[in-house]
């Protein structure tokens, strides 16, 4: 996995990566980013890279709109290896904003039964590093089995 970092920085962890539907390879997956604060955020220049098991690869993907306090914004991602998983997001000046996962399988998340079960932050907010901060969405007999566009059970 690649070294993370963290430094204070402008916008750090005023977005984070709150949630993750991963699905198998050749299938698309989401990504869910939260506005942890209580004022608009311009996403214009925000990058996304993902890790492939050896290095940094961008996954060009750059949200050109804003999220509104407190609010979310779901991205569709093509490109996930869910036993090498790592997400950064950095701002426009490059900073290091917030990470998923620490570069080996994912922590959280499952597929039972041909269902899939997203991989979900916990509400307050820590290193996206440590699966001690990770759950998988609850088990029910509800369907869909995430959260995206809302707040986490």
């Amino acid at each position: 996995p690649l070294e993370t970092t963290y430094e204070e920085s402008i916008g750090y962890q005023n977005i984070i990566i709150n949630e993750l539907l991963l699905r198998e390879a050749g299938s698309q997956s989401n990504l869910e980013l939260k506005n942890t604060t209580d004022t608009e955020i311009d996403l214009t220049g925000i990058k996304l890279t993902r890790f492939d098991g050896n290095s940094e690869i961008d996954m060009d993907i750059t949200p050109s709109e804003s999220i509104a306090a407190y609010g979310y914004l779901v991205i569709d991602i093509d490109e996930l290896d869910t036993e090498n998983l790592q997400i950064r997001i950095y701002n426009k000046d490059g900073d290091l904003i917030d990470v998923a996962g620490d570069g080996g399988p994912a922590f959280a998340g499952l597929v039972q039964d041909g269902e899939y079960y997203s991989m979900q932050r916990i509400i307050i907010v820590g290193e996206g590093t440590s699966a001690l901060n990770w759950f998988t969405a609850l088990i029910n007999s509800s369907s869909p089995h995430h959260t995206l566009g809302e707040g986490n059970y």
